[in-house]
């Protein structure tokens, strides 16, 4: 492990693979995260390396050091954020704070736009993988170990479409009807899952979410997904949720989509309130 860094007993998270926990920076002075795993995580460090070095570098945590020991295990640090928006959303109620609530979307899709334009996909949008830092606002996307490179460079070839995946990649409670039919992936399905993230931050639930740990039945959660209308999805909120989810839904696999138009849609109920 990088000598500058000493590792934190606090705990930021956890996740299939490791844990995330505070680190102190020895030269900086600074408390920074550290993503421990008992396997290599090599590619993550990759993926944020390119994206910190893109148009994209303002919304994914900068990469400080990797380091990999004689076991396989691995220590990647990075910059430490505030608050994920699941944790947000167990504090603050946001049916009654709509403003809140389509800040977080606007910013959501303005980082997914960043993101995708420098030519890589997600893949596991979720509230534990969207973060907030120094009540700014911004919204930062952390967890790139799915991630994709959907263009060979900025403004390269996209891949192709490809009808039946072998495996599913993501979440399955937030991942895309397109997803659960194993297609590939494209920037649609990442819009996708953020709007399954913001009605789950919004409402508490997801209708095709079971109480427990016990592991999502596939098959019941996309028959619940496309039973679900948006109005049934997006009840009580503003109507920027039905309209954005319909223009998502209607995305084609090499469709940009129109982030500037989402965002100018849930600016349209901000200013209504």
């Amino acid at each position: 492990m990088d000598d500058r860094y000493e590792l934190g007993d606090y705990r930021l998270g956890k996740g299939a693979f490791g844990q995330v926990v505070t680190a102190h920076d020895r030269r900086t002075k600074k408390t920074v995260a550290c993503k421990k795993q008992p396997r290599s995580n090599r590619y993550e460090y990759r993926v944020l390396m390119s994206l910190s070095n893109s148009k994209a570098s303002s919304v994914v945590p900068e990469p400080l050091s990797y380091s990999e020991e004689s076991d396989g295990s691995s220590f990647l640090f990075m910059d430490k954020m505030d608050v994920d928006l699941g944790q947000l959303a167990r504090e603050v109620d946001m049916q009654n704070d709509f403003r809140l609530l389509l800040s977080i979307a606007i910013n959501l899709f303005k980082s997914l736009g960043k993101v995708h334009d420098s030519g890589w996909l997600h893949r596991d949008i979720e509230p534990g993988n969207i973060m907030l830092r120094d009540g700014s606002g911004r919204v930062y996307l952390v967890d790139f170990g799915m991630a994709k490179k959907y263009r060979s460079k900025s403004g390269g070839e996209h891949i192709p479409f490809v009808s039946k995946k072998k495996t599913v990649v993501g979440t399955a409670k937030y991942l895309s009807t397109w997803g659960h039919r194993h297609m590939q992936q494209s920037r649609r399905d990442d819009c996708a899952s953020a709007m399954y993230t913001l009605a789950q931050v919004a409402n508490g639930r997801l209708p095709w979410a079971k109480g427990g740990k016990q592991k999502p039945n596939m098959e019941r959660v996309f028959r619940i997904k496309r039973e679900t209308t948006a109005e049934d999805l997006f009840g009580g909120l503003p109507q920027s949720f039905v309209k954005v989810h319909r223009l998502v839904a209607s995305l084609g696999f090499y469709d940009r989509p129109a982030y500037k138009r989402y965002i100018e849609i849930f600016l349209r109920d901000i200013r209504k309130l």
